[in-house]
């Protein structure tokens, strides 16, 4: 939450020149550290990009199975999911983790999402649930969040809150199910800190004592390390789930049965070819910063013609930025591609592992 972090940070970190340098993102220390840092210490950073939707009620599972991609059974052990919600076409509106947990004594959903695409969920899950016996708020300004990363964080973490080590996907309760502690996919170990605002600041204050806090937009970069797609506004509705490789993070079952758009979703897996998969990408010594949407060119003999799209960006060293992009199988040999303008920078090809 946007208006808690830059509040509270406000009054701890005065004296470093805490900076608000984008709509989501509160700037710690400067780039530059903020991206050493997170390269080669364990680091904290606030989550003011996140936004919370709670679903609760007698129909909250049956409802969500009907709506979501991916596998809502009863009387399930799954603690944590990825899911999207998608149109009637099969194209993705939002994409989420998704826990299933208790919270103020209540049995419900917790959704996690991108601040910015929150009103327009809101409407569409809410008028989805007309007729179900399900309950769907906004718990952006009640709830906060925090990420902790790094190699000794889960050493750390077993020391100071756990009984024993999380897997992958799973999370614990903190203060009396007032909060959640979350371990999450990640190139290095990675967890998910989610707590009432009154509850928030004691936890961050605890980490803060042993690890350094850096800028709130590296959030991207982990994601995009760990082959996580985000969808923010300028992309709802854009993409099937095929495309940003969705079944590969287990965010699609091909066992249930129907739900929004899964007709045509089920058609690319069993019929259709797809000809369009993510990928990791960088470019360097770029003059502007590659946003959500911006297209990718393939350049040659003067002509230019786009073959993908940009899913995410983070920046990394000056002037250089990795991303998740989506690009047509004709040019994942990554020869003569470069982003938004024929002159722009050009992209090279990173490694995409999912651990």
């Amino acid at each position: 939450m946007q208006i808690f972090w830059s509040n509270y940070l406000e009054k701890k970190v005065n004296k470093l020149n805490l900076n608000h340098d984008s709509a989501h993102n509160i700037a710690l220390c400067s780039q530059e550290q903020s991206y050493a840092l997170v390269t080669e210490q364990t680091v904290l950073m606030p989550l003011p990009s996140l936004a919370f939707i709670q679903v609760k009620g007698q129909d909250a599972q049956k409802f969500l199975q009907g709506q979501f991609t991916c596998q809502f059974k009863e009387g399930e052990t799954i603690q944590m999911r990825l899911g999207a919600h998608c149109s009637e076409k099969g194209k993705i509106q939002n994409f989420f983790r998704i826990f299933n947990c208790y919270w103020e004594d209540e049995p419900c959903y917790l959704l996690i999402l991108q601040l910015n695409t929150l009103s327009d969920t809101l409407t569409r899950l809410k008028k989805y649930a007309l007729f179900s016996k399900v309950v769907i708020s906004d718990k952006t300004k009640d709830l906060a969040a925090f990420t902790l990363y790094g190699d000794n964080a889960s050493i750390w973490l077993e020391n100071t809150y756990l009984s024993q080590a999380l897997n992958i996907n799973d999370y614990t309760t903190l203060d009396k199910e007032h909060s959640l502690l979350a371990r999450i996919r990640g190139d290095k170990p990675r967890y998910l800190f989610i707590a009432h605002l009154d509850t928030i600041p004691t936890l961050w204050e605890k980490c803060n004592t042993q690890f350094t806090a850096i800028n709130s937009e590296f959030w991207n970069l982990l994601e995009i390390r760990a082959g996580i797609p985000m969808i923010f506004s300028e992309t709802a509705d854009l993409f099937f789930p095929h495309y940003l490789n969705l079944p590969t993070l287990n965010a699609v079952s091909f066992e249930k049965g129907c739900y929004l758009g899964q007709e045509v979703i089920a058609r690319m897996q069993y019929r259709g070819k797809v000809n369009k998969h993510l990928h990791r990408a960088l470019i360097s010594n770029s003059t502007f910063s590659p946003q959500p949407n911006d297209e990718i060119l393939y350049c040659e003999n003067e002509q230019s013609h786009a073959v993908g799209h940009v899913i995410v960006a983070s920046p990394t060293a000056a002037g250089s930025y990795e991303m998740l992009i989506l690009l047509k199988d004709d040019h994942q040999n990554f020869e003569n591609l470069f982003l938004k303008l024929v002159d722009g920078p050009k992209l090279h090809h990173l490694n995409l592992t999912y651990t």
